[in-house]
């Protein structure tokens, strides 16, 4: 049990004392009473639970001073929101700003639906004679370019480095399906419909046996009218 030989003995002393009830109880607080009592440890949880989070530490000091009424140092604060909640100051994933509220969450409880919908439309057009597969599609540029690094020189002397403002690159165009673990991929030159459709032609020789339902993002050459006809075709 990990458990020394006299906490064994405290521990049968205690059942025999009282029993069951005896050997359950709350042993007795010591030491210095908490800075923060629990209903305020979980409202400040709470907060650290919102993906908006706190800028600074300082501004977790600063809110628990006004919407708690509680003065306590900044050590304190870091300790506790550090080291006894696990929150951290981390980098945030950029969010556009035109993005409207709840619109991801909306999409994942509507998502569902919206498949089993094209399903059923698919079914009713062309039947069970063919297989019907889902896919994410999206790209990503790969290159070279000069890596910047930290130089030493002296007290106020600026260092300076060459950059590389051009530098070679190219794309990869891919598709995964989740459900079986199958993937496509392909290299190009640029990012325009043109490449796009080309891919989509070579995806399609592919898996030319089945009817294949693909998820795009809202990038501009995924929406052009010449993708889509050839998403439909």
């Amino acid at each position: 049990m990990g458990r020394s030989e006299s906490t064994i003995h405290y521990w049968l002393q205690l059942y025999k004392t009282g029993g069951m009830s005896k050997l359950l109880e709350e042993p007795p607080q010591t030491g210095r009473p908490k800075k923060i009592e629990v209903e305020t440890r979980a409202s400040l949880q709470q907060e650290l639970s919102d993906p908006e989070g706190f800028n600074s530490y300082q501004e977790i000091k600063l809110w628990l001073a006004l919407c708690q009424n509680i003065e306590i140092s900044y050590s304190t604060v870091h300790r506790i929101v550090r080291y006894e909640l696990n929150g951290k100051l981390k980098v945030p994933r950029p969010t556009h700003e035109k993005q409207q509220p709840g619109i991801i969450a909306a999409f994942k409880n509507h998502f569902p639906d919206r498949i089993k919908g094209l399903i059923n439309d698919i079914r009713g057009k062309w039947g069970d004679k063919l297989a019907i597969s889902y896919w994410v599609q999206d790209e990503t540029r790969l290159g070279h370019r000069t890596e910047s690094g930290h130089k030493i020189t002296r007290a106020g002397v600026k260092p300076k480095q060459v950059w590389q403002w051009y530098y070679s690159y190219y794309y990869i165009y891919g598709l995964v399906e989740p459900l079986q673990g199958r993937s496509f991929f392909y290299e190009f030159s640029h990012f325009n419909s043109d490449c796009l459709g080309l891919f989509l032609e070579q995806f399609s020789q592919e898996y030319s046996n089945e009817i294949h339902i693909i998820q795009l993002d809202n990038a501009p050459i995924h929406i052009c009218v010449a993708v889509i006809r050839r998403c439909i075709l």
